[in-house]
């Protein structure tokens, strides 16, 4: 939890309303580690920040609420985080709400890994950044990229240095970044492990079609040589 610490420690109230799932989804976050996170995988899969659909509801990358139940198996209910967005509410697995990005992620990997705990052996999945941010009128989402410079610039740097400390401690062979933010972060860090870049499952994504992005991850790990 020290990243979340780290983060929570920065102001940002002035342009977003701000979010940490690693707080009130603590429960189903760490539920997550401890059964899809192993030592030596052949691969991190590095996504960005939570979504208001996915990870802000659960805490769990990608964390498309029927997935989560269904596929990985977890089901806990979270805190009330204090604060809710306009125009929905954090629920917890309860958000009936489906994110596009995670439903696509996981159903893809489900074809791979029919028994999700199998993911694991080969993939270790998370988000750069724990924080998400929400317009404070619209309750949409602001990417990292947006934030402003001089808050983003410290974000950065407490990320990246998690990070690194998360790759040092798994040891996996290979680095892969799911969208171009992801994968720019990892090239950074200079770890001299090969990285690679995979599409990022948003529905935002203009490279790509509905239902064409198993196609274009499944070509990505074929790169990497991790399937």
């Amino acid at each position: 939890m020290d990243l979340g610490a780290r983060v929570n420690s920065l102001d940002c109230s002035s342009f977003a309303l701000v979010f940490n799932p690693l707080d009130y989804a603590k429960d189903l976050h760490l539920a997550f580690l401890r059964r899809f996170i192993a030592f030596r995988p052949k691969a991190i899969l590095l996504g960005m920040n939570p979504g208001p659909y996915g990870m802000l509801q659960d805490g769990i990358p990608f964390g498309s609420t029927d997935m989560v139940r269904s596929y990985l198996g977890l089901d806990l209910p979270i805190r009330e985080p204090g604060i809710q967005p306009p125009g929905f509410r954090i629920e917890g697995l309860g958000f009936r709400r489906q994110e596009v990005s995670g439903t696509r992620f996981w159903s893809y990997f489900r074809t791979l890994y029919p028994v999700a705990e199998d993911f694991a052996r080969d993939f270790a999945l998370f988000n750069y950044c724990p924080l998400g941010f929400l317009d404070k009128q619209k309750g949409t989402n602001i990417p990292l990229d947006k934030i402003p410079s001089i808050i983003r610039s410290r974000l950065l740097e407490i990320c990246d240095q998690s990070l690194g400390r998360v790759i040092a401690l798994v040891q996996p062979s290979v680095l892969i970044g799911l969208g171009s933010f992801a994968y720019n972060r990892l090239i950074r860090l200079e770890t001299g492990l090969p990285a690679y870049r995979m599409e990022h499952p948003s529905p935002l994504n203009r490279n790509i079609k509905a239902g064409d992005w198993a196609s274009l991850a499944e070509r990505a790990l074929r790169e990497a040589k991790v399937i």
